[in-house]
């Protein structure tokens, strides 16, 4: 078969999520694109970072310099990070047009374009596409996760997908670049998924993530950050109480020209960005407030944060008492991720009562869990470690970029921001036919 800008590169991975990426090629996908006659080709991945290696290989194939390449994704959030890995696709060379299958674990992106909620909807959306289709088996579940291909095959403008690049650098001038498109994070989520691995052997499914979750809830990380505007973007700080964006009032302006730089001391407990998506699972939406709809103008980063010794509850604590009280706070509050990113919404008591700690909701005192957005920042490890009695120091220096750990050097620190726009090349995906359901 000739190889022609309408064809679709077919990368599937037969192992991710729960190994049904092939068995969904072959019996959903592919009778889908036999019967509306359009040129296919299929690359099986064979070994971790395959997909970057197929990635360059269909670029190798292109006709047309600087044209658009169809690409499907049969895998998870893992696979798409590997194919974006790959040398020269992220380069900017070419526009990339991705089609999503959700057949990884989470599915962060996907369930970030097609929330489950509004399912139902999307595919009545689809209706007329679906009865023209052959035989297939129909059930909702399958039917949602052709919701990013019944979007090209509608011809449905794609969306720009903002990339996050981040930089470690060391002391000794020695750098290491990393590309992001789902999270980059530091403190509790990174120390989770190192622990996590650990435990893949003794425990195969996802108690491991519990198990790691509560070793790692009462530590404290100690850095600091700077909050940047290189661009047009501010630096701005959401306020539940308003329900809006507002300039930061829960931490310092370094700035003396201007509102574009703000200082963030630790320690943290939580601290996670992603500049795509709203949620890590489908149901789990720990960054309520990420927009899809910014991507045909400026991208930001959303990082959500977590200073637990801003927190009464645990700065007034004795000694001894702090480590469960800091467990206790950190699932109470990230659970209410699962409430829909309710955890956005809380705030810390202003009862002058000792014995006060509730959090209120939409309450007048300040937030629990602060969120702002920027286009650039720098994590600061510091060495201030053990300084406060009772709670243990983690690992500060550790990252997470889409599922993937590094570790800062010594003395070094992690620049990170939002990729510049590249002039309709780079990466757009399918996503819902109604603009408005993005991120809801």
């Amino acid at each position: 078969m000739s190889i022609t800008q309408e064809t679709l590169h077919l990368i599937v991975n037969p192992v991710s999520g729960h190994g049904k990426g092939a068995e969904f090629a072959d019996q959903t996908i592919v009778p889908i694109l036999k019967h509306l006659a359009i040129p296919h080709l299929i690359y099986t991945t064979t070994s971790p970072g395959d997909a970057g290696n197929i990635g360059n290989k269909i670029l190798s194939s292109q006709t047309e310099e600087g044209g658009t390449l169809n690409v499907g994704i049969v895998g998870g959030d893992g696979t798409f990070h590997e194919f974006m890995e790959g040398e020269g696709v992220s380069d900017g060379q070419v526009r990339w047009n991705v089609i999503l299958f959700p057949l990884g674990t989470a599915n962060a992106l996907y369930s970030s374009l097609f929330p489950p909620s509004s399912t139902s909807s999307s595919l009545q959306s689809y209706k007329s596409l679906i009865d023209s289709l052959p035989p297939l088996p129909h059930s909702e579940g399958t039917l949602y996760n052709l919701l990013s291909l019944f979007s090209f095959l509608t011809k449905t403008t794609p969306v720009y997908l903002p990339i996050t690049q981040t930089t470690l650098s060391s002391p000794t001038g020695a750098v290491e670049q990393l590309r992001s498109h789902v999270v980059l994070s530091t403190a509790l989520h990174a120390a989770i998924l190192e622990d996590s691995e650990r435990l893949r052997e003794s425990h195969q499914g996802t108690e491991r993530f519990k198990i790691a979750a509560q070793q790692n809830a009462s530590k404290l990380f100690y850095a600091s950050v700077t909050l940047q505007s290189q661009s047009s973007v501010e630096v701005e700080q959401w306020d539940p109480r308003k329900g809006d964006w507002v300039l930061p009032y829960s931490i310092k302006n370094t700035s003396q020209q201007s509102q574009t730089e703000f200082t963030i001391e630790g320690p943290f407990s939580y601290f996670l960005t992603t500049s795509t998506v709203d949620r890590l699972e489908p149901q789990f939406v720990i960054s309520p407030l990420t927009s899809l709809n910014q991507y045909e103008n400026q991208g930001y980063l959303y990082i959500t944060i977590i200073r637990p010794l801003r927190d009464r509850f645990i700065s007034q604590a004795e000694p001894e008492e702090r480590k469960d009280k800091l467990t206790k706070r950190a699932f109470e509050v990230v659970g209410q991720a699962y409430s829909n990113g309710n955890h956005v919404n809380l705030t810390l008591s202003q009862e002058d009562e000792l014995n006060s700690f509730e959090l209120e909701n939409k309450g007048k005192g300040e937030p629990v869990v602060e969120v702002f957005r920027c286009d650039s920042f720098e994590w600061i490890p510091s060495n201030d470690k053990g300084k406060v009695e009772g709670l243990e120091s983690g690992n500060e220096r550790l990252v997470c970029a889409d599922g993937a750990l590094h570790t800062i050097p010594q003395g070094g620190l992690a620049k990170v921001k939002v990729e510049d726009k590249k002039h309709g090349k780079g990466f757009y995906v399918f996503a819902s036919v109604d603009p408005h359901h993005r991120g809801k």
